[in-house]
Order: C-alpha cells, then structure tokens, then sequence
C-alpha cells in the first residue's frame, strides 16, 4: 500500500496577528498554499493545504506553533458513538510520514514513543479523559509508547469536530511577557506589521533573547535589543548590536517595541518612566509600538503624561489568551508640545 502523505497543516499566532502571518505564509510559500482559511480567536488558527518542502513552513518567524494535521473527524456526535467515531479513526495512523515530518522539525527523539494532549469543548456525553483513554489505547494496539521524546501529539475535540495533529513546532507556554519578556514570534509579527527594513534601527526592550534574533532576519536591520533572561538565577540584560553602537544615543533609533506594564506612575521604572525612556532613544517621525494590558487606562494616561507622541493606530491582541493591545505611536518634534 502507497505511503499516506501529509499536506493539510495549521499554524497558530497570538490572536490578532492572523493578518500579519497569513501574509508571510502567502511570502513565503506563494501558490502552493490551496485551500487557506483562518480562525480568529484567543489563539489565531490559519489552516491550509501545501505540498512543498515542511522546511519552508519551518521558516515561518510570526507563527507560535506549526501542526501537520493528521486526522480530521467530522461530524462527531455528543454520545458513546461520537467517541467510537474518534477511536476508529485514530486507527492505522500514516507513522512513517508522521516520523518523517517530526525528523525534519527535530522534534523526534524516541521512534516508537508519543506525548498527547487533549483538549475538548462541547456538550458531550463523555469527557476529556474518555478520550485521553481512547486514543492511548489505539495508539498502543499500533506498537507506540508513551514517552516525552516521541511524537508530539494532540487531539482537540470542539462541539463535532475533532483533529488529530502532530506538532512540529510546539512553543511551550511562557510566564508572563512582564517577567519573560515578548516572544521571538510576537517581536517578528510586530516588525512586519511595522514593515521595517535594513534601513531602520530598532530598540527591543523586554524581549527574550531570541526575539532579537529574530527581528534581524525579519527586517535586516540593525538590531539594539536589551531584552531579559535567566543567569544562575538572576536577570540580565543581553544586548544584541555592534560595539560602536553602544551606548544607545540619543534619538537615534527609527523604531521601538516596549511594554507598557499596568503600574502605577510613581512607582520607580514605572510604564512612564519606561516609555520616556525609550522616546528619548527614537527620533522625529520614529514610531514605537507599545503593548499594553488594558487600552482604556494607557489611553487616559498617556495623554497626562505630556510625552511627544501621537497615537496613529491601535491593534486588539490575546498574550497568553488574556486581551492587551497593541497602541502605534509617533515620535512627534518637540515643537508639538503643549
């Protein structure tokens, strides 16, 4: 019997850069994508077909997580029969495309092993764990173990519909972008939605270390990140540039990514004070892109905070499922002031 490809895929971003990765799918895998349709949600979900090489959805820099989708079940009832349906269809998994795929993610250690996660939503008659049972118990009639290096799995369950996926890139969830800094794949979509180039200098404050790294191949600009990270248990800052450009002047750079935390303005390093901090650093015309947790209070603030900015757009985002925004702001001269 012929080997059972995989084409059909689904790759997530945070909710609210749909628009941003769709385009870089489109940029990067051009017509070979058929059949794309999108989720918009906590988690934004693009679906699609593409038969190129999986090493070209590798590159996707915006998405968080990239899924071939192995098994797709339609029309799953709330009853024992819905769940019969699931188990019967988790039978004869394609194992050699799936270990082909996970090879080429780097994302299989153990041949014969698997990880699963299931998620459900709906009124049905049986529970997650009924399902969690099911599928492990098909998998292991298919000589497959648990074990953390195999197969990375996950089957969501949503009202009828259900999909078995093989995760080839799986980010982890992260503790809070306050104290972890933003993301690689939250920094490259706010870059490309900023359409910067190697014509730009960026400052990145409160970024993972990757996240500069990323940005670089995004854009081809110089990168001045100062972002956070782990050292024998105490914070440092990591610095991703060139020597002469060092210390950053005084505005000298074209654009800015920051996080503006929800904190009172007295407080020493506060969501003023950075965001002063930082328009010192951008000049005439930059613009800096600010997360913040709640849009009604920056809106307020910024205002009585007499810094030279214009707010010039404001983009609704899900960081870890809980609603932020993304406010676009201008360096304005300082001739605007008051």
């Amino acid at each position: 019997m012929a080997e059972e490809k995989l084409y059909s895929y689904e790759v997530t971003c945070a909710g609210g850069f749909e628009d941003v990765l769709i385009d870089e799918i489109r940029e990067r895998l051009g017509k070979r994508v058929v059949g794309l349709r999108e989720e918009r949600g906590e988690v934004g979900r693009v679906f699609f077909d593409y038969e190129g090489s999986p090493r070209k959805l590798l590159e996707l820099e915006c998405a968080t997580g990239i899924c071939s989708v192995v098994r797709q079940m339609h029309d799953v009832t709330v009853g024992p029969a819905g769940l019969e349906r699931i188990r019967q269809r988790l039978t004869s998994l394609p194992l050699d495309s799936m270990r082909r795929l996970a090879g080429v993610a780097g994302e299989l250690h153990e041949a014969t092993g698997y990880r699963l996660r299931v998620h459900q939503r709906g009124a049905h008659r049986f529970t997650a764990s009924d399902v969690e049972a099911a599928a492990r118990q098909v998998l292991e009639t298919q000589e497959l173990s648990a074990s953390p290096g195999g197969l990375d799995l996950e089957l969501r369950l949503q009202k009828r519909r259900a999909h078995l996926k093989l995760a080839l890139r799986n980010n982890p969830r992260a503790g809070a972008i306050e104290t972890e800094g933003l993301p690689a794949a939250y920094v490259a979509a706010i870059v490309r939605m900023l359409g910067l180039d190697d014509s730009d200098d960026l400052l990145l404050i409160q970024a993972q270390a990757q996240a500069a790294i990323a940005a670089a191949r995004v854009s081809g600009s110089q990168i001045v990140a100062t972002s956070r990270r782990r050292s024998q248990g105490n914070r440092a800052p990591v610095v991703v540039c060139a020597d002469d450009q060092l210390p950053i002047g005084s505005a000298t750079m074209t654009a800015a990514i920051i996080i503006v935390g929800d904190d009172h303005d007295t407080v020493p390093g506060s969501g003023q004070v950075r965001l002063q901090q930082v328009v010192e650093c951008v000049a005439e015309d930059g613009v800096i892109a600010a997360l913040v947790p709640r849009s009604d209070s920056f809106a307020a603030r910024l205002p009585q905070w007499g810094l030279p900015l214009e707010v010039i757009g404001a983009v609704p985002l899900y960081i870890r499922r809980q609603r932020w925004a993304l406010f676009l702001l201008q360096r304005l001269p300082l001739l605007h002031l008051g």
